[in-house]
């Protein structure tokens, strides 16, 4: 089984724990897996560039809760090469 996670990140320090446990566990699960993180911030991809994730920074938003829709246009590029992979998405 192959797994697709993709996160969406409010970047602010307190958070970079609860992200860091969150990562940890789904690469922890015995399938092979790919974690995508939305973020607001550019400056967080540079902060959690050791953690082995693919940051996608969105600052150009209108509102901070359009970052839980970020994630769809991610998954529209990887739609056609999903074959096999399970989806799981969090906010």
């Amino acid at each position: 089984m192959k797994l697709l996670a993709n996160i969406a990140y409010h970047h602010h320090p307190n958070r970079v724990e609860n992200l860091t446990k969150v990562i940890e566990a789904i690469k922890s699960y015995p399938v092979q897996s790919e974690i995508f993180v939305d973020t607001n911030d550019p400056q967080a991809a540079q902060e959690l560039a050791h953690l082995p994730v693919t940051f996608h920074a969105h600052t150009a938003m209108g509102h901070p809760w359009e970052l839980t829709s970020k994630h769809r246009q991610g998954l529209r590029r990887c739609i056609g090469t999903l074959t096999g992979w399970h989806i799981l998405r969090t906010t």
